[in-house]
């Protein structure tokens, strides 16, 4: 896990280029670095409030990907109750010179076990619906996926008492 000091620049860093891919207008509008300076900010005080796990994948010491999780309790109205501890997937990002090799796969099985480990009973994704790259990735995934308001919703019950 990443916490701040580690390998905190490299997390940034991954962090802003997987945001200016996706949402490049969202950067250009503060600039790059002003933008990293707010979000680093943001992040620090997610860790401080806990419930925040941040991930850097590498390969031989190469920077690969990163996933930014958080747990959270939701109402689920597939089961019509309220749950604990549900694992959000708030980013996931692999380069693109790693697309299509596998390492995606691979962090999204690190990503349930980590799950599994915090006794999270749920695993969610929340993506843009005109994200295609990403959606096509989570399709493959999750069995179950919902749109609400132009984002789709991917989930898997990492314990069965959640499953519908």
């Amino acid at each position: 896990m990443i916490v701040p000091n580690s390998e905190w620049n490299d997390f940034l860093s991954l962090s802003v280029t997987y945001i200016n891919e996706n949402w490049h207008e969202t950067v250009k509008k503060i600039g790059e670095n002003k933008f990293q300076e707010g979000y680093e900010l943001t992040l620090k005080n997610q860790i401080k409030n806990g419930g925040r796990y941040l991930y850097i994948y590498k390969r031989n010491y190469e920077n690969v990907g990163l996933c930014n999780l958080y747990t959270d309790k939701i109402y689920w109205s597939p089961c019509n109750q309220e749950v604990e501890n549900v694992l959000h997937i708030a980013e996931f990002y692999i380069l693109p010179q790693f697309r299509r090799l596998h390492y995606g796969n691979f962090l999204f099985e690190e990503i349930k076990d980590i799950g599994k480990s915090l006794n999270s009973p749920l695993l969610l994704a929340e993506v843009d619906e005109n994200l295609d790259v990403a959606n096509k990735f989570w399709k493959s995934h999750f069995l179950k996926m919902t749109n609400n308001k132009g984002r789709n919703l991917y989930w898997e019950e990492l314990d069965e008492r959640y499953e519908k």
